[in-house]
């Protein structure tokens, strides 16, 4: 008997000290905030994974970042795209139907074919990409990359002080892409620089011999690479290989390219891929090297955040979005402060690089 009531007196022991580690504790057991559903249609699979898997850690890395006495719980819905676009409408209209998201995230083109889809739902579609017109008809959607003015003026400047006046250009057929050319044409034009006529090739051509034939019998004081990689690195093998001893230079996309070596001595001008602060804090959380769009769209999340946690209700996507054209002076993980525009763009200035000993080495 004496042994059945210690052992009731240890229970009633353990369950007290339980009860009050959970009455006593900031956070109940049950975490019962309410949810705030973020998705984000990626390619983390196919040639453009290295990009996709690298935004994707840097998303994972903000959502680490979030205060634990938070309003709101934060979840990051991925979906695998392979940048295909078909695949993309798909996860947009998964993500809103079925996972029930206040808002989406994507990458390059992702944003342009998303954009009917978020407008029709009424959920912000936040991306990366270049262009900006596009944006102009569609209330909800938002782009986090330099305007094309603003990439052209620079980019042409930059061919002025280089004193390259003839310029042959190899791109790849997009919408966004040929915008921001129609800027480079206009640029050009009014700076007397000659552009040949471009060559635009879709994003799965992986043999460019036939251009670089037409580029060397053109000799052009410097060839534009406006391509992806891995067409890059492809390239610019086949461009040796075939003797096309020409200057390299680009908006952006050399930048990018993890085969520097093959590109050495190329100028170019690039938009901010993130500050000193950001890519060290993100080299130390993924062991990774930063990529295009990682630092747009963290920032796109954070900002998203903020508005949630400023808000004294749960926002509909109809307030979210007119939120989110309000945001000003945003600390941003580039190391400046940043606004969205009446278009709903925010754009960011560019720096001046060079490939030296197969790195960038910005001027």
């Amino acid at each position: 008997m004496k042994n059945k009531k210690f052992w009731i007196m240890v229970a009633a022991i353990a369950i007290a000290t339980v009860a009050f580690f959970v009455l006593s504790s900031g956070r109940k057991m049950t975490d019962d905030r309410p949810v705030v559903r973020i998705g984000a249609s990626l390619p983390l699979t196919g040639d453009l994974a290295p990009i996709g898997n690298v935004i994707k850690e840097s998303l994972v890395m903000a959502l680490s970042e979030i205060p634990v006495d938070s309003k709101y719980r934060y979840k990051i819905i991925f979906e695998d795209d392979q940048y295909d676009m078909k695949k993309i409408v798909t996860n947009a209209n998964r993500l809103i139907s079925i996972r029930n998201v206040d808002a989406m995230l994507f990458m390059f083109d992702g944003s342009n074919v998303s954009a009917p889809i978020a407008e029709r739902r009424e959920i912000p579609s936040l991306g990366c990409t270049w262009g900006a017109d596009f944006f102009k008809d569609y209330e909800y959607s938002f782009n986090h990359w330099s305007r094309p003015e603003t990439q052209a003026a620079a980019f042409v400047l930059l061919m002025k002080d280089e004193n390259i006046k003839t310029i042959s250009i190899i791109a790849q057929h997009s919408a966004n892409i040929t915008e921001l050319m129609k800027a480079v044409e206009k640029q050009a034009k009014q700076n007397n620089i000659k552009l040949n006529p471009i060559n635009y090739v879709n994003i799965d051509v992986k043999d460019f011999r036939m251009e670089i034939t037409r580029m060397k019998k053109q000799q052009p004081d410097a060839v534009m690479i406006m391509l992806l990689d891995p067409q890059i690195t492809i390239f610019a093998k086949q461009a040796a290989e075939q003797n096309l001893n020409i200057r390299f230079t680009s908006i952006d996309e050399i930048a990018h390219t993890p085969n520097k070596e093959l590109l050495e001595g190329s100028i170019f001008v690039s938009s901010i891929t993130g500050g000193d602060d950001f890519q060290e804090r993100f080299a130390k959380h993924t062991n990774l090297s930063m990529k295009s769009c990682a630092s747009n769209l963290y920032d796109w999340f954070k900002i998203i955040v903020d508005i949630f946690e400023s808000s004294d209700h749960r926002l509909t996507g109809e307030e979210l979005k007119n939120r989110i054209y309000q945001i000003k002076n945003f600390p941003s993980a580039m190391g400046i402060e940043i606004s969205v525009d009446k278009d709903g763009i925010i754009d960011t200035p560019l720096f001046r690089a060079r490939i030296k000993d197969g790195k960038v080495a910005k001027e």
